[in-house]
């Protein structure tokens, strides 16, 4: 990590966590859900953020006044924070749409719940990349099978397909279950995206508290 002898790396860092937040957060709170503050934050959370900014200190070069090193501790938390927030947020943006579709019985409060995880982790998505006479389950499947794939205690999934169908196919089936191995517990969201045609894309985020 480079040193840092100013404020300005810190204020521009916590500005533009900042700015993300106001993108995210007021998309999810019109559907009722709800940020919780750093003080509402369950204790173990604050500590590993609070943690996460003394460690972060020690990167400081420049000498400060009390006031001064007290004032940016603080920004650090707070730009430790947004991010933390923002990560997960960006999770549940995603989801959002998925919570009207009728196949699936998972609130917003119950997504909002993986602002309180202890570990939150949401790769990339895997969209099939097949021709049209090869399943997309299949394919995506065949890559989760072959490449390590980073999971916690419990997982979200979305599965989204070009054409909605009312339950999963086997192939479907059989793709979620592979993703979600040895989890503990899990959610999976169907969604509908005409533009994928006959390709599948899944989405996951996998979380412990």
């Amino acid at each position: 990590m480079e040193l840092i002898d100013n404020f300005d790396d810190i204020y521009f860092n916590y500005r533009s966590c900042k700015q993300w937040s106001n993108e995210l957060f007021p998309i999810i709170r019109r559907k009722g859900g709800h940020i919780p503050s750093f003080r509402e934050l369950k204790p173990s959370k604050k500590k590993d953020l609070i943690r996460e900014s003394r460690d972060f200190s020690i990167y400081c070069e420049k000498p400060m006044n009390k006031i001064k090193k007290k004032k940016r501790f603080r920004r650090e938390v707070m730009t430790n924070y947004y991010s933390h927030m923002n990560y997960i947020s960006s999770f549940i943006v995603k989801t959002i749409p998925a919570l009207g579709d009728e196949r699936n019985n998972v609130s917003i409060e119950k997504l909002c719940e993986l602002f309180q995880s202890d570990k939150f982790y949401f790769p990339d998505e895997i969209t099939s990349c097949t021709d049209d006479n090869t399943n997309g389950a299949k394919y995506v499947s065949e890559l989760v099978e072959k490449y390590i794939i980073h999971r916690l205690d419990r997982m979200f999934i979305i599965l989204e397909t070009g054409e909605w169908h009312k339950v999963m196919t086997e192939d479907e089936k059989k793709l979620c279950e592979i993703l979600i191995g040895e989890c503990k517990s899990s959610n999976i969201l169907l969604a509908t995206n005409p533009s994928l045609g006959r390709q599948i894309r899944i989405c996951y985020a996998t979380y412990s508290y």
